[in-house]
């Protein structure tokens, strides 16, 4: 006959209330002209276009 097998039960383990899981940190979006959203590098503005003189990216003035 078989024995059965020992359970380790555990306490049911209250979350603690005042601890609370810490959002992720996030950069805060880019939102001036002065550099290229991808490399940091300085950009050229053309009219309505900015151009990134390191890595060659291209945006208009209407992106958000």
């Amino acid at each position: 006959m078989e024995k059965p097998m020992p359970t380790t039960e555990r306490p049911p383990q209250e979350p603690d209330a005042t601890k609370r899981p810490e959002p992720p940190r996030r950069e805060p979006l880019r939102t001036d002209d002065t550099e290229c959203w991808l490399c940091g590098g300085p950009v050229i503005k053309r009219h309505c276009k900015i151009i990134c003189q390191v890595c060659g990216f291209m945006r208009d003035c209407s992106d958000p």
